[in-house]
């Protein structure tokens, strides 16, 4: 193969790539942040609060779900229309990956939490 058969194929591959960034990373903003507003609203009802122990534990995790959306998906999808700010500054990269990270770890702690306290206020022995 010569190399500008080799440099349009990846010419290619890139151009794919990023259309499809740009277009599923729309839809996952708009989906992510629908549901997730919704999910917030829901658990915010004080009917709903008293029903479950575990409602705080969800609504934690809907919040942090939402800045891991606007943090990761937003970042690529910059990415996919050549907006490469985040990435040559070292502060705003250092507080998207701080932010991101940080989401992340309590979302999954969040619903964690929220599987332990089901677990736990479920269980048929009541010495747990």
């Amino acid at each position: 193969m010569s190399n500008s058969t080799t440099s349009n194929k990846t010419l290619l591959i890139d151009t794919i790539k990023y259309n499809l960034l740009a277009s599923i990373g729309v839809l996952i903003l708009i989906m992510g942040t629908i549901g997730n507003l919704f999910n917030i609203l829901l658990f915010t009802r004080t009917s709903v609060w008293c029903q479950s122990p575990c409602i705080p534990y969800l609504l934690g995790s809907s919040i942090a779900s939402l800045f891991i959306i606007y943090t990761t998906t937003l970042t690529r999808m910059l990415l996919s229309f050549q907006i490469t700010s985040l990435y040559y500054n070292q502060i705003l990269c250092k507080i998207v990956v701080y932010v991101s990270i940080a989401s992340n770890v309590s979302a999954t702690w969040f619903m964690i939490g929220a599987c332990f306290d089901h677990y736990i206020s479920s269980s048929d022995m009541v010495t747990r």
